[in-house]
C-alpha cells in the first residue's frame, strides 16, 4: 500500500510500506568520504558558532561535494543528515537516498526515516523564512500550522517499520522520539507508536555509554508523553529502572559534566512520578537568584496579573541562541503586554559569543558577569534570570532546550513545551488571545 502527501516543500512524499531490499553495502572509501566530511563539518561548526552571518554557505557545499549520497548506506546518511539539511542541493540528494533506503527491511530504514524527519524539517525552515519575508509573520506561522502532514506521514511509516523495536534498542531513531515528543502524532498513532516503544524497552537498557543514556532519557520522556495510553504504573516502574541504568553509566563516566546532567535526571526519575506539570495548573513557583533586570522580582509569583513567557536556556545551547530572532519577534509584537524572561540556571562554565567555554565552577558571580556580556553580544531584549535550582526537572518537565511556558494573569500554566518552531507558531497564537 502506498500513501502519497504534498510535504510542506510541496514535494511529492512517496511512503511504502517496507519491500524486501538488501542492506546498503558501505564500501571502505565512502566510509572514509563520510569520515573526512564529518571530520570537516564538526571544525566548520567550530569555527562559525556565534558569528551574526551564520554556516557560511559556501563552505558547507565545499566540503559536501565529494559525497556520494546516492550509494551511502542508513547510518552514513544520518550522521550527514545535518550538513545536508544546509544547502538546497545535498538536501535534495540525501532526501532522495533517504526515500530508497526507507523502502529496507533492516535498522538501515530506521537511520534513513530520522534523516527524514530531519531534512523535512530543514526545508519547512526555509519555506517558513521565506513566507516571512515575503508575506510577513501570521502568514509563516499558518504556514507551520498547517504543513505537518508531510512529517506526520514520515512518522508513522516509521512507526509501522518492523525494525523500528529493534533500532531503538540499539540508540537509532532519536529524531523519531523527539518529534513524537513534540506532539506530531495523531490520536491514532499512539496505541501503535505505544507498541513499538514497549517492545524497544526490553534492551534499550543493555548498552552503558553516555551516549545510549541519552536516548534512554528520550525514550522515557516519550513513554511519560504517551502514559495515560499505557497500564496504570508502567512509567513509573520504568522510571526506576532508568534511573537504576543512568545510575550504573555515572559511575563509568569520567566527564564530571556528563555525570552532573545524569545525576539530575537520576534525582527526577526518583522523585514522585508522573506526567509533566498540568496545563490550566497554577505554575510551580520559580526563585531567581540572580536578574539582569532588578525590576523584575525575586519571585515568579510576583507577577501575577501578568501574562508571562519564560524561555529555558543554557549558553551552551546552540538551538537556544538560534531562536532568539523569534524572541525578539515576540517581545516587539507583544511589548509591555507580555512579560519575556530568559530561565537558567548556574552551569559550572559560560560559552560566549564566539564560542569560548570559561570555567566558572563554583563561582556563579562570574557566570553573571559573563552572562551581562553575552546579553549584549547576543543582542538580548529580554531580562535573563538565573534560577535559584536548576532548570532541568519535574517542576516545568524540562529535559530539552530550548523550552517554553505560558503563564496567563491568573497564575495558571498554560502552555509548556519544547521550543520547536511550531511551538513558537502555537504559542503566538495563544498570546494574541491571552493579551485581549
Amino acid at each position: 500500500m502506498r500513501m502519497k502527501l504534498l510535504s510542506a516543500t510541496g514535494a511529492l512524499l512517496t511512503l511504502a510500506t517496507p519491500s524486501t531490499f538488501l542492506p546498503a553495502q558501505a564500501s571502505p572509501e565512502i566510509e572514509q568520504i563520510c569520515t573526512v566530511t564529518w571530520s570537516k563539518w564538526i571544525a566548520l561548526v567550530k569555527k562559525s558558532r556565534g558569528a551574526e552571518s551564520g554556516m557560511p554557505l559556501a563552505q558547507v557545499e565545499a566540503l559536501l561535494a565529494p559525497v556520494p549520497w546516492g550509494k551511502l548506506d542508513g547510518k552514513q546518511l544520518g550522521k550527514l543528515a545535518n550538513p545536508a539539511a544546509r544547502t538546497m542541493v545535498a538536501r535534495s540528494a540525501a532526501y532522495s537516498r533517504a526515500v530508497e533506503l526507507c523502502r529496507h527491511q533492516t535498522v538501515d530504514a530506521i537511520h534513513a526515516y530520522d534523516a527524514r524527519l530531519l531534512l523535512c524539517s530543514a526545508a519547512d525552515d526555509k519555506q517558513f523564512e521565506l513566507i516571512q519575508r515575503e508575506q510577513g509573520e501570521d502568514s509563516a506561522n499558518r504556514f507551520l500550522l498547517n504543513h505537518t502532514a508531510g512529517r506526520q506521514a514520515i512518522l508513522e511509516a516509521a512507526l509501522c517499520h518492523p525494525a523500528l523495536p529493534e533500532a531503538l534498542a540499539s540508540g537509532v531513531g532519536v529524531r523519531i522520539l523527539r518529534e513524537a515528543s513534540l506532539g506530531l502524532m495523531t490520536d491514532d498513532m499512539l496505541a501503535l507508536f505505544s507498541d513499538q516503544l514497549l517492545a524497544a524497552g526490553k534492551d534499550i537498557c543493555r548498552t552503558e555509554t553516555f551516549q545510549q543514556a541519552r536516548f534512554v532519557i528520550a525514550y522515557t520522556a516519550s513513554l511519560e508523553m504517551i502514559e495515560e495510553h499505557l497500564e496504570p504504573g508502567l512509567v513509573a516502574d520504568w522510571r526506576k529502572q532508568a534511573a537504576s541504568y543512568l545510575a550504573r553509566v555515572t559511575r563509568n563516566t569520567a566527564s564530571p559534566a556528563r555525570a552532573a546532567h545524569l545525576d539530575r535526571v537520576i534525582k527526577e526519575y526518583r522523585s514522585k512520578p508522573g506526567r509533566g506539570r498540568a496545563l490550566t495548573a497554577t505554575a510551580p513557583e520559580l526563585q531567581f537568584l540572580w536578574r539582569s533586570d532588578e525590576q523584575v522580582p525575586a519571585r515568579l509569583s510576583d507577577l501575577k496579573g501578568q501574562v508571562v513567557v519564560l524561555d529555558f536556556w543554557t549558553t551552551w545551547c546552540g538551538s537556544c541562541i538560534h531562536a532568539f530572532p523569534k524572541l525578539r519577534e515576540l517581545k516587539q509584537r507583544f511589548g509591555d503586554k507580555v512579560v519575556l524572561l530568559g530561565v537558567t540556571s548556574a552551569q559550572g562554565f559560560h560559552v560566549k559569543a564566539d564560542g569560548t567555554k570559561v570555567d566558572c565552577e563554583g563561582d556563579p558571580q562570574a557566570e553573571f558577569a559573563l552572562m551581562r556580556e553575552s546579553i549584549k553580544n547576543h543582542d538580548i531584549t529580554w531580562p535573563i534570570v538565573f534560577t535559584r535550582r536548576p532548570i532541568f526537572g519535574p517542576r516545568y518537565s524540562v529535559r530539552g532546550i530550548p523550552h517554553l511556558a505560558v503563564i496567563d494573569k491568573k497564575g495558571q500554566l498554560r502552555f509548556n513545551r519544547s521550543g520547536s518552531k511550531e511551538a513558537f507558531a502555537e504559542l503566538m497564537g495563544m498570546l494574541a488571545e491571552l493579551t485581549k
